[in-house]
């Protein structure tokens, strides 16, 4: 058996991250910060990818920013209320949910995840993908509990990649 953390990790899309230009209607401090540090490219195949400009918006009686899209339709957003990184899963429903407390925990999450999170190898069998799902969960959990304490249904982002990654999907 392979030990989870021992494949060649240059396989995967490295973390980077990239500066987002935003409309004049994206409050300052928000601009700001999609410009400098910036937020991370992409992450897991598709599952989240960097949008080239932020814009405001309002669902399920929120107003964000977009900085992100995924598959499904899915979008990355700022709450300007709370400062909070939300998900919504689908563009068919209003429907959203915290991600992560900040967008510094969205990006800081993103990069260990891409570092804890490895191919498989030939020879993985389920106790491996378990293992390394274990370690992902710990590795947000240390820098944001929310994610996984709020979603006590199991349909948040970061679950969903947990899930996905126990059970061999990624």
């Amino acid at each position: 058996m392979t030990d989870p953390g021992s494949a060649d990790p240059s396989v995967w899309a490295a973390f980077e991250l990239v500066s987002v230009e935003s409309v004049p209607s994206v409050p300052p401090w928000l601009s700001a910060r999609l410009l400098h540090p910036g937020i991370p490219r992409e992450f897991a195949d598709g599952q989240y990818q960097a949008l080239p400009q932020a814009a405001r918006r309002e669902v399920a009686g929120l107003t964000v920013v977009d900085f992100g899209v995924g598959g499904a339709g899915a979008r990355f957003s700022v709450d300007i209320d709370t400062r909070a990184v939300v998900w919504q899963p689908t563009d068919l429903r209003p429907v959203v949910r915290r991600a992560n407390s900040t967008i510094d925990q969205f990006s800081e999450c993103i990069r260990v995840v891409t570092e804890v999170v490895v191919p498989p190898t030939d020879d993985f069998d389920i106790d491996d993908f378990e293992r390394v799902g274990d370690l992902l969960r710990e590795a947000v959990e240390s820098i944001d509990d929310a994610p996984f304490a709020e979603d006590a249904d199991g349909e948040g982002f970061w679950f969903g990649v947990y899930y996905d990654v126990r059970i061999g999907s990624y």
